[in-house]
């Protein structure tokens, strides 16, 4: 769905894979979110670091790329969502300049 447009843009360069020792230790994708009255908006995700390169600052690294991307391509801001619980995650996004702005509810339906 990211990659076909359905969220917005997703120009081959917001899709990244760092590589340590020429082993793929970590990937990150991203779309940019325009509207009427919107300002033209990164959004982070997906991000993943395999277990084994955890803790390395692959996903600082990641964020950080991404980040610069999404400027060269005209974002005046970054977003990326990730359940209040993911405390890792939320460290990781802080660490990289993220703020955290608002925590969101999910609600679900089960037939």
């Amino acid at each position: 769905a990211i990659l076909g447009g359905r969220f917005g843009r997703s120009p081959h360069e917001f899709w990244k894979v760092a590589l340590i020792d020429d082993m793929p230790a970590g990937f990150i994708g991203g779309f940019i979110k325009e509207g009427k009255h919107l300002p033209v908006t990164g959004v982070l995700g997906p991000l993943g670091v395999f277990p084994e390169f955890r803790r390395l600052g692959v996903g600082v690294f990641l964020v950080s790329e991404l980040f610069k991307s999404m400027k060269n391509h005209g974002c005046e801001y970054a977003a990326v969502g990730t359940p209040s619980n993911n405390r890792n995650a939320i460290a990781m996004y802080q660490k990289a300049g993220y703020k955290l702005n608002c925590h969101l509810s999910f609600l679900e339906k089960v037939h």
